[in-house]
């Protein structure tokens, strides 16, 4: 179902209605202010860009998002929670883990708490 935007010619406030295409007109809201209120087209919302600022690098005035991501890549700047993890290497001491394995087994079979299958 569609969802429309109603205003208020009195006090200008604004209401969101589900109606079908065929009632989007009929038996529209009443306004607290008793006005009833009348089909209108609003814009849809537009995320703003950043505002500008100045640069504490270089002292520049950056006036957009990618004025930002540039002036950063420029600079190398990485911003703190944006950066993207580095895959580490992992190195297990494979040789380390055996001798250990190896020697607790030993022990307990001197201990007679080992049980083969």
């Amino acid at each position: 179902m569609p969802l429309y935007d109603v205003k208020c010619g009195g006090c200008g406030a604004v209401k969101e209605i589900f109606r079908r295409y065929e009632e989007r007109d009929h038996d529209l809201p009443v306004c607290a202010c008793g006005e009833t209120m009348t089909r209108t087209f609003l814009p849809p919302q537009v995320m703003r860009d950043i505002e500008g600022y100045q640069s504490p690098i270089d002292g520049k005035f950056i006036g957009s998002r990618s004025q930002h991501r540039d002036h950063l890549k420029r600079h190398g700047v990485i911003e703190y929670g944006n950066d993207m993890p580095k895959p580490r290497a992992i190195t297990i001491p494979r040789e380390s883990i055996r001798a250990e394995i190896k020697n607790s087994v030993e022990a307990m079979k001197a201990r007679g708490t080992f049980r083969e299958r």
